[in-house]
């Protein structure tokens, strides 16, 4: 910092000192010598040097080198809190541990602000606008408890909300994104307005669809449930009327052998008594019906297994061992009479928790 720009800084500081000491209403400069040893005021050039400090191991200071600036306080309790005002008001404060408040004078965490508006807005034109990091806990936290509103919102012309584990983690209980409803009956960890999709595995305790009742839409609403099996099943099914020999050809999709195997057959003939058998199985996408009597309307249902490639190397198992640390715990405590500090993941219900305010 050249003389020339510490000029109006030591006018600001100088006209400062006049307006607040008391003992300078009347003396247009008062500067009174401090502790033997100590340094209240120095004035350079050339080597660029600001400096006004007082007391013992620099109680409070202000101190200027080669551009270096500082301002701060040696105080190592309560006296030792570095504020800042405006319009007579403190704005921001420091504690003695290096606490930063803005809107708080007791400021409980390294940056704590306090606001009734927007907190913290953070702005990039070309990289993250807010970012969060920790070695050992959340990088980021967000908690409201208003009703409607939400701890973390996410906006964006694109994903409004990513998550991401490691990619050297090998936790088998990583999440990229975690809801956590804490064991209510009402409510949802996860509510997506709109289509979802999942490019993996879809793991669940049990699965419906929901809708507006077709008989009462305003007032009630239908659901089913979904149907399980053990392999990865595909049905499929139709009607169809054999000719005058009892015959009828049932075409399937192009890709229906290149996606399926283990194929299962069940024919149901309608509004006539008539024996009805696959003449044909399945060979190039299509099958054969043939009935005892020529014009019957048969009903038809076809299963299969997946064998693409996604599901040749992604087969759930069936029944598989719990891992040790699993071991003595439940997905669902409570359908076991269990209390929830023996559900698996007791250990990421207890970090969903508000902190301190």
């Amino acid at each position: 910092m050249t003389n020339t720009m510490l000029r109006p800084v030591l006018a600001s500081i100088m006209l400062l000192m006049v307006l607040l000491d008391g003992r300078a209403q009347n003396i247009p400069l008062y500067i009174e010598n401090p502790t033997p040893g100590t340094e209240a005021v120095r004035i350079m050039g050339n080597n660029t040097w600001l400096s006004f400090y007082d007391g013992i191991l620099y109680d409070g200071f202000l101190w200027n080198n080669s551009g270096y600036i500082g301002l701060g306080t040696s105080h190592l309790n309560s006296f030792g809190r570095l504020s800042f005002y405006t319009y007579g008001q403190e704005r921001m404060s420091i504690t003695p541990g290096g606490n930063i408040g803005i809107g708080t004078s007791v400021p409980a965490y390294k940056l704590h602000v306090d606001a009734s508006g927007v907190a913290i807005h953070g702005k990039s034109t070309s990289n993250y606008g807010l970012y969060g990091y920790s070695s050992g806990q959340i990088g980021i936290y967000g908690y409201s408890n208003a009703s409607g509103s939400a701890g973390i919102f996410g906006q964006s012309a694109y994903i409004g909300v990513e998550g991401i584990t490691n990619a050297g983690s090998t936790d088998g209980g990583r999440q990229g994104i975690r809801g956590d409803n804490h064991g209510s009956a009402t409510g949802f960890a996860g509510y997506f307005y709109g289509n979802v999709g999942v490019t993996g595995t879809l793991t669940k305790g049990a699965g419906s669809f929901k809708i507006d009742h077709p008989l009462d839409p305003e007032n009630k609403y239908l659901s089913h449930s979904f149907v399980e099996s053990p392999d990865m099943k595909n049905f499929y099914d139709g009607m169809i009327i054999t000719d005058g020999s009892g015959n009828a050809h049932v075409i399937l999709p192009d890709w229906f052998v290149a996606l399926n195997k283990d194929f299962r057959y069940q024919l149901t003939v309608i509004d006539q008594f008539a024996q009805a058998i696959v003449s044909e199985k399945i060979m190039t996408n299509s099958f054969s019906i043939k009935t005892n009597v020529p014009g019957v309307e048969v009903s038809w249902q076809v299963t299969a297994t997946r064998k693409d490639a996604y599901a040749e190397q992604h087969r759930i198992p069936v029944e598989e061992y719990k891992p040790a640390k699993e071991r003595g715990k439940y997905l669902h405590p409570d359908a076991f009479g269990q209390p929830m500090e023996k559900a698996v993941d007791f250990r990421n219900h207890q970090k969903s928790i508000e902190p301190d305010h």
